[in-house]
């Protein structure tokens, strides 16, 4: 067998195994979960450096810090479940991993 068909029927084999990947369901929901936990780590990094600003910068008391993050919190909730209409249950998962 010449290299250009060794590398061919590599490439096939290849091919198959990701064609292969992409029906299995499993991998779909390990992919949707890495995904859910890297947002949920890049969101909790985000709020914890704004809050850092505002006690620092801006001088926001605790309780200013609190109701202000309420109304952050409760606006996201309305736009999710007003607006978009996505279910209670994907806006606002349960404390599993938190």
């Amino acid at each position: 067998m010449g290299r250009a068909a060794r590398l061919k029927a590599q490439r096939r084999e290849i091919r198959r195994e990701l064609e292969r990947q992409l029906r299995d369901p499993r991998r779909h929901r390990e992919v949707e979960e890495a995904v859910r936990m890297l947002r949920q780590e890049c969101l909790a990094f985000l709020a914890l450096r704004v809050d850092e600003a505002l006690e620092k910068e801006f001088g926001f008391g605790p309780k200013r810090r609190a109701r202000l993050w309420g109304r952050v919190k409760g606006g996201a909730l309305w736009d999710a479940l007003m607006e978009r209409g996505l279910p209670l249950d994907e806006i606002a998962p349960t404390g599993e991993g938190q």
